[in-house]
């Protein structure tokens, strides 16, 4: 994996957003978006997910108009398995006395489900009174 030019990366309201894309057998465009806030004691990286019909959706807006069926997610449970991968490879971060969370919210109950299904047996944890999944990687 090449560390320098693993993710996209830029500033939007004050938070890095490291995002990748990919165009999809059906012609369908997946964005994957991980917003990253410091706290006092972690850094926070939140995740959203897209499909969406046309390329000028991305970054910008986060509106999802697409189905992919199981293609698109399968790319994205990959890209956040890479993404711990990564923030722990990052020095800078791994050595740091701050906890480093991801977490994942839904929509729906529809993708609670395949998001808990696809994620907890990574090590990913429900948390029902914030209605997210997440995973403390260090």
């Amino acid at each position: 994996m090449n560390k320098e030019r693993w993710f996209n990366k830029i500033v939007r309201d004050g938070c890095y957003v490291y995002y990748d894309k990919v165009e999809l057998s059906s012609k369908q465009v997946a964005l994957i978006n991980f917003t990253q806030n410091i706290k006092e004691k972690e850094y926070l990286y939140s995740v959203a997910f897209n499909i969406s019909n046309k390329k000028r959706h991305f970054v910008e807006e986060t509106i999802s108009t697409g189905r992919c069926g199981l293609e698109g997610l399968i790319w994205a449970k990959n890209k956040i398995l890479e993404f711990e991968k990564w923030l722990m490879e990052d020095t800078w971060r791994s050595d740091s006395k701050k906890k480093i969370k991801i977490e994942i919210k839904w929509a729906d109950q529809r993708r609670r489900k395949v998001y808990m299904w696809a994620m907890t047996r990574h090590g990913y944890k429900f948390d029902p009174y914030q209605k997210r999944i997440f995973k403390i990687i260090n």
